[in-house]
């Protein structure tokens, strides 16, 4: 049923333009009589109430101004005014009300006249409200008078509501009329166009409809003309589409010939599929289907009349890593068109496993994937041929592996007796002997030192190649290590009458940052070289140190020799390993040909660069640059000042390393406050600022930096020294805690007189030049500025108490020890394996061993095992001071002085022991001993 609003509408636009002005106008003029009177009401009202208002006025402050001089008290005036209320009959139909109230507001009178209800009409129902102050006896008051506007209003109430029916009913006539009016137009015009409908339905397509307006009628009458005549033209245009189809069928047979050109196309794109075993496949989301090329089909071993489907496609790849890379390729497709071409793993349904290469790319409309197409091809040939080549690598890496292994055991087997022959050398030659014994033994010790020479080469150069060889960065002083390195070979240079000359006077600076060990040993090969191929005149060794484009400064060692010379094609052989300048070379001067490919090397592995200079019969230059950084040490001695008294702050969980490393600084006569690190956010001194900060955390590498941020980022702490501590050493632990900013690295367990020399170089540590950090100070350094601070005594004054355990299998080697400490004025105990050395310090309780000369290579238990083992030990028995372990091992492969310092080791001797260097080491922990061997 249509609705009453949309009805009328619909009925007002079919009247003519007449009727439609004759209609407005009489709405207007109703509209505008209702407006009329609206504005008559509005404003009879408005004067009834000014009439009301000042009728109300005026009596009221009549009667007030009567009572004000009447009355004798309160009493008075309210029954003067209750008396006022009862007269006051002209007003009766407004419902007058009459309040008395006092100057705080109480009511004292509340009278009416009529209690009349309320009414609801179409003005509403309020009450307007007058108010008159007086005064009497002195007091003010307050007269309300209200009257009510509905009753005060209710002729013009009637006279509204008669209008309101009048208009409602002259809309409804309006109304009407008109619907009568429309009745009989619409009904005709409804009839002629059923009429015309059925006529053109006859096939008269040539009749016609009058269309007269533009309402929904003619519309429809213009439409049904509209549909005759398109049936006229389509009638007329059967013969032009006669034709059409006959050129479409002709265009058809095209088709089917393109189609068995095509189709021999593809016959030809499936031999060559076949043969490279490439078949394609197609996705279509919008159809949901999927298509796999007959080749696709064979490398999965379907049949030809299998039809894949989503799930079954995704069920042949291999469960794991392929399926995951598939599922992953086709979703990057679908979802951002991202092409893909991968290697994974099939399982055909003959569950054969086959490699494939996968290859797809998607198609968007209106921004959705609506295809997918791409190709596969088995590639199972190529992977066993690639997994051939893997093997064939791993055999080769396991050759090298055994090679290095092998040269490991061959470095111990040698070495080892070589260390028997030297020691025994040097013992014998310190004996009563005659000079010509002296040179003999002189010449025995130079060709044992000269195969020693020879076998290191071997070594260094296997270590090189199997990749073991690792390059560090610490600070050194290079004027030290080079007047040491010239020192070792002077002795040959002396026995062939060759000046010697060292240069080093252009240098800016002592101290710099590298690798001081392969540094040696380059200058050392160089050296070594020059010597052997000169016959007279002279060796010079210039170094000079200059400015780079980085952060690194260049260091130059030039080696100039007087020698044979080298021819110019030559030149480039001579970094090659086992290579001299030809055989005759090597049949006359001997060596192996390692010496310069050591150098070659190690240059490379440092990033710097090495050339060669000669010419034949007047000698050879070599020029060596490398890379080393800024070094701010500068020459010191451990000062003599005192840390008693010193504040320490200890950031540590309780652990045994914790509470001896409290006990030591305690021993230090140091101030100790402890806290865990979790607490380290609300810390703050007490009083002074802790002069040195200990963190001590199971693991440092990860942790320590965010500590030591906190740390300097709290006021009162940030001129505070802070040490990391670490009973977990690795290699290469001491240049990452100098990068995180540390000012000390020590590693636990440690002696109280090391930890107390280090403590007094963080207090004599003067500020570094602007923009650059302190040097990380470590058990290195203290060690290494001792042993250069002090010269080499031929006798010491031991402690009384001094116990010294010897842990050596080889007898050999356990007498040429015995025999050099002996020659020293020590005794030692001797076990012969690594459980051995354990037993004896588990029962050494009364007098505990000082020091231990601990073998690396042993059986039972060696000597990695048994220093883990002892320093268990230690970690279970906090009163226990740990005892000195040095190495002492012929294995330059696996060894290592930093695998032995990992391990729990305070430090390394190289196999063959020399007296030197084995006296070197006893002068530097000789403070260390005394205190140990005192408190047995």
């Amino acid at each position: 049923m249509i609705k009453p609003l949309n009805a009328l509408k619909y009925l007002y636009q079919q009247l003519s333009v007449a009727k439609k002005v004759a209609l407005t106008g009489v709405t207007l003029l109703l509209v505008l009589l209702a407006l009329n009177t609206y504005l008559i009401m509005q404003r009879a009202s408005t004067i009834i109430y000014e009439q009301i208002e000042a009728n109300l006025t005026r009596a009221s402050q009549v009667t007030l101004a009567s009572i004000a001089k009447s009355a004798g008290n309160e009493q008075d005036v309210l029954d003067q005014l209750s008396l006022w209320n009862q007269n006051i009959e002209l007003y009766q139909n407004y419902d007058i009300h009459i309040q008395l109230f006092d100057q705080n507001n109480t009511p004292l009178l509340n009278l009416n006249k009529l209690s009349a209800s309320d009414t609801n009409d179409l003005f509403g129902n309020t009450r307007r409200i007058l108010v008159f102050p007086a005064e009497f006896f002195g007091n003010t008051y307050t007269l309300n008078v209200s009257y009510d506007e509905s009753h005060a209003l209710g002729s013009i109430r009637d006279l509204s509501q008669y209008n309101f029916v009048m208009l409602l009913s002259s809309s409804l006539v309006i109304i009407g009329v008109l619907l009568v009016i429309l009745r009989s137009s619409l009904l005709s015009r409804f009839k002629q166009l059923s009429d015309a409908a059925k006529i053109i339905g006859h096939g008269d397509l040539s009749h016609r409809i009058e269309v007269s307006g533009r309402d929904e009628v003619a519309n429809l009458s213009q439409t049904l003309n509209e549909m005759a005549e398109n049936l006229a033209k389509v009638t007329a245009s059967r013969d032009i589409l006669d034709h059409e189809i006959e050129q479409k069928n002709n265009a058809l047979q095209q088709l089917t010939e393109q189609r068995f050109a095509l189709d021999r196309q593809h016959t030809m794109i499936d031999t060559m599929g076949t043969h490279a075993r490439l078949g394609a496949w197609v996705v279509d989301l919008e159809k949901n289907t999927l298509f796999w090329s007959s080749m696709t089909k064979k490398i999965y071993e379907v049949d030809d009349s299998y039809e894949p489907n989503f799930e079954t496609a995704f069920s042949f790849f291999k469960p794991g890593k392929s399926k995951q890379t598939i599922v992953r390729a086709i979703e990057r497709a679908t979802e951002y068109g991202t092409p893909f071409s991968v290697e994974c793993e099939i399982i055909t349904a003959k569950e054969n496993t086959c490699w494939i290469h996968f290859t797809g790319q998607a198609e968007f409309k209106n921004g959705h994937c609506a295809v997918i197409m791409g190709s596969i091809q088995d590639i199972q040939e190529r992977k066993e041929f690639e997994l051939d080549l893997v093997k064939a690598k791993e055999l080769a890496e396991e050759a090298v592996l055994a090679k290095s292994k092998f040269l490991a055991t061959m470095s111990h087997e040698i070495r080892t007796p070589m260390n028997g022959i030297i020691g025994m050398i040097e013992l014998i030659d310190q004996t009563s002997l005659t000079d010509e014994q002296h040179h003999r033994l002189k010449v025995a010790l130079s060709s044992a030192n000269s195969l020693l020479t020879i076998i290191n080469d071997i070594l260094d150069f296997s270590k090189i190649e199997a990749g073991k060889l690792i390059i560090e960065t610490i600070d050194f002083n290079f004027v030290n290590l080079l007047k040491e390195t010239v020192e070792s070979v002077e002795v040959l240079a002396e026995a062939k009458d060759v000046s010697l000359i060292v240069e080093h006077s252009s240098l800016a600076r002592e101290f710099m940052r590298g690798d001081p060990t392969r540094i040696r040993q380059i200058i050392t090969n160089l050296l070594s070289n020059a010597i052997k191929f000169t016959h007279q005149g002279r060796v010079k060794i210039s170094c000079d140190l200059m400015p780079s484009d980085h952060n690194d400064d260049i260091l130059t060692i030039e080696v100039e020799d007087t020698g044979i010379g080298i021819e110019a094609e030559k030149i480039d052989s001579l970094f090659k390993a086992f290579q001299q300048e030809d055989a005759s070379t090597t049949r006359h001067y001997g060596g192996t040909g390692l010496g310069l490919s050591i150098v070659g090397s190690l240059v490379t592995q440092m990033n710097g660069t090495v050339h060669v200079k000669s010419t034949v019969g007047q000698g050879s230059c070599f020029k060596v640059t490398l890379p080393v950084g800024l070094s701010w040490v500068t020459p010191r001695a451990i000062p003599n000042i005192s840390i008693a008294f010193k504040n320490a702050l200890i950031i540590s969980d309780p652990t045994q390393h914790h509470t001896h490393l409290k006990d030591q600084l305690l021993e230090l006569g140091m101030c100790i406050t402890d806290i865990q690190p979790r607490l380290i956010n609300n810390y703050k001194p007490a009083d002074q600022p802790p002069q040195y900060i200990f963190i001590e955390l199971n693991d440092p590498r990860k942790t320590a930096q965010a500590f030591l941020k906190l740390i300097k980022n709290n006021i009162q702490l940030e001129e505070s020294k802070v040490i990391v501590a670490t009973s977990n050493a690795l290699v290469g632990d001491g240049q990452l805690f100098g990068h995180m900013g540390f000012d000390a690295y020590i590693s636990l367990p440690m002696n109280s007189n090391e930890i107390k020399d280090m403590l007094l170089l963080l207090a004599d540590e003067k500020d570094s030049p602007k923009g650059k950090k302190p040097t990380l100070v470590t058990r290195h350094m203290v060690n290494e500025i001792k042993s250069t601070s002090k010269v080499l005594a031929t006798r010491f004054d031991w402690p009384k108490h001094l116990k010294i355990l010897l842990a050596e299998d080889n007898l050999t080697n356990t007498l040429v020890a015995k025999g050099i400490l002996k020659s020293l004025g020590l005794q030692c105990d001797t076990v012969a394996n690594g459980q051995e050395a354990v037993d004896a310090i588990t029962q050494a309780t009364e007098t505990p061993y000082s020091l231990i000369f601990m073998d690396c290579q042993m059986p039972e238990l060696d000597g990695f095992a048994a220093t883990l083992a002892i320093r268990k030990l230690e970690q279970k028995d906090a009163s226990r001071v740990p005892t000195i372990i040095i190495a002492m091992t012929a294995n330059a492969m696996s060894g290592d002085r930093e695998i032995c310092l990992a391990v729990g080791m305070d430090d390394y001797l190289a196999k063959p022991i020399h007296r030197d260097s084995l006296m070197q080491k006893l002068q530097q922990y000789f403070p260390l001993m005394k205190d140990s061997s005192q408190l047995g």
